[in-house]
């Protein structure tokens, strides 16, 4: 009975014909293209964002640039 549920699926499956394997990366982008959504966002989020969103990350931009430049002062306080 098994041999007949096998046959049946083996004449149902559609064939699988061999690939192109020369670019690996081609072969990575053809094996996730129908799990990823094509990146069509614009180049400028904030038109994406809330007001309040757009604030919040302003806000931490601004720290962020406060935060790295307090280093890098550090940093040359002590190769000096």
């Amino acid at each position: 009975m098994r041999h007949y549920a096998f046959l049946a699926l083996a004449l149902i499956a559609p064939p699988a014909f061999a690939q192109d394997m020369s670019d690996p990366r081609a072969v990575v982008e053809a094996l996730y293209s129908s799990y990823q959504p094509p990146h069509e966002f614009p180049a400028d989020m904030r038109a994406l964002r809330s007001k309040r969103l757009n604030d919040l990350f302003e806000a931490d931009a601004q720290t962020a640039t406060i935060q790295f430049a307090k280093h890098h002062i550090q940093s040359l306080r002590y190769c000096l």
